[in-house]
């Protein structure tokens, strides 16, 4: 458990079920690992427990996953429904791309459920090389919101974004490709209804 402000970094090899190992979230202390040594996948769960699956507010646990991946590595997200209320972000590697795979059990097996304010997709993309699959993103009537998107700034977009085997259930746009390089959207399909599929 790191204090606020400091960095636990695994220097060797960490295998872990999926329980939670991590109490950084109240504390405010980050997780990470070091660029030669890094585990199979990082889970969502090793931070906190989805106690009620689609009730139990897991953005928090699941942004701690993806920022632990130095966006460089594996997030697997096991099967269940998880509650965000705020959006989820890949973070930059620092070097210019992100060789980072999100993953879960297949659409209706690992699903995302967004219910943070109107105008807030389930997931932000900044930097490119990101595969996402099998992840069900499911938005509420209550909650206008995008399912995926992928910005960047003036002299930086995301390139090389795959998504593969995902479901879209958006109040807003399924896919939102604000600023892209490139994009391989396969096998994915779902409902839209203020939006468009991509």
């Amino acid at each position: 458990r790191p204090a606020s402000g400091q960095t636990v970094t695994f220097t060797g090899p960490i295998w872990a079920d999926q329980s939670k190992h991590f109490d950084t979230l109240t504390s405010g202390g980050l997780v990470s690992f070091a660029g030669s040594i890094a585990p199979p996948e990082i889970s969502p769960l090793w931070w906190k427990k989805n106690a009620i699956p689609g009730t139990t507010d897991m953005t928090t646990a699941i942004q701690a996953a993806l920022t632990a991946s130095g966006g460089r590595l594996n997030i697997y997200l096991p099967t269940g429904s998880y509650l965000i209320t705020d959006t989820l972000t890949l973070v930059n590697s620092g070097a210019g791309f992100n060789p980072v795979v999100f993953y879960g059990d297949g659409p209706f097996q690992s699903c995302i459920v967004n219910k943070a304010s109107a105008n807030k997709p389930s997931l932000s993309i900044v930097l490119g090389l990101v595969q996402i699959e099998g992840i069900g993103f499911w938005g509420d009537i209550n909650f206008p919101n995008d399912g995926i998107k992928a910005v960047g700034g003036p002299s930086t977009y995301p390139s090389r974004l795959r998504i593969n085997n995902c479901l879209m259930w958006a109040q807003g746009n399924g896919v939102f490709l604000e600023s892209l390089h490139s994009a391989w959207i396969t096998n994915c399909y779902g409902v839209v209804s203020s939006g468009s599929g991509i």
